[in-house]
């Protein structure tokens, strides 16, 4: 599923998400989220998105696990996800190389029980 973010008022898209099952049996989602408009930042869309989104994979369609990745030197990501309640599980090291340099992608995951819905909204 690849689904549009945009803001209500003036119908301009903000971002994206982006998930597929990787594990059927297991309900075990992966999450791919950008907020690529830079003018959105910082006035809660993304995080109101992506709640909503949780919502719907965790209690909609009955998800266990929502798996994601985003590189470690976007701190400002990395926060983003875990004050959503995302939980740092491993890191990939030098695993993407950019501008001359090896970068690392941290590894987040989220289970259904972790999800507290009216804590977070």
């Amino acid at each position: 599923m690849y689904l549009l973010i945009v803001q209500k008022a003036s119908n301009k898209p903000l971002g994206f998400v982006r998930s597929k099952v990787v594990d059927m049996p297991a309900r075990t989602v992966w999450l791919r989220f950008a907020m690529g408009n830079k003018a959105a930042w910082g006035r809660g869309y993304a995080r109101e998105a992506l709640l909503l989104f949780l919502d719907w994979l965790f209690f909609e369609q009955n998800m266990h696990r929502i798996t994601l990745e985003t590189y470690a030197m976007n701190e400002r990501a990395v926060n983003f996800f875990k004050k959503i309640g995302f939980a740092q599980e491993g890191v990939l090291r030098h695993a993407v190389y950019s501008d001359g340099k090896y970068h690392d992608i941290i590894s987040l995951g989220l289970l259904k029980k972790e999800f507290h819905r009216a804590e977070t909204t």
